[in-house]
């Protein structure tokens, strides 16, 4: 009985962790993030260059640059003045077709 006990209680602990690591991930930057191909086509119209942001839902570094980077506002000012900025999930399945 004690090692279910036991059991219940780190599988409750880990249930909780994940799902607030998925909850950080969907975390709004502020960043006006584009497709691809928008960005793509924005480029050749404004003279920008593309800014590409690989991420992973389980990135550490990834969760802080949304968190605590991304949302000030001297690099939103920059983003929006200098860039396209593109977001992408490096582990998602989708095909990634970049012409530049």
């Amino acid at each position: 009985m004690k090692i279910f006990r036991i059991t219940l209680v780190l599988l409750l602990a880990l249930l909780t962790s994940t799902v607030s690591s998925a909850q950080e991930s969907n975390v709004d930057s502020g960043v006006k993030w584009q497709s691809l191909e928008e960005a793509q086509k924005k480029a050749k119209e404004t003279g920008k260059k593309v800014l590409i942001f690989g991420y992973a839902d389980w990135c550490t570094y990834c969760m802080k640059m949304r968190k605590e980077t991304y949302p000030t506002e001297n690099v939103q000012k920059s983003l929006s003045d200098d860039f396209i900025p593109v977001q992408i999930n490096g582990e998602s399945e989708e095909e990634i077709v970049f012409n530049g």
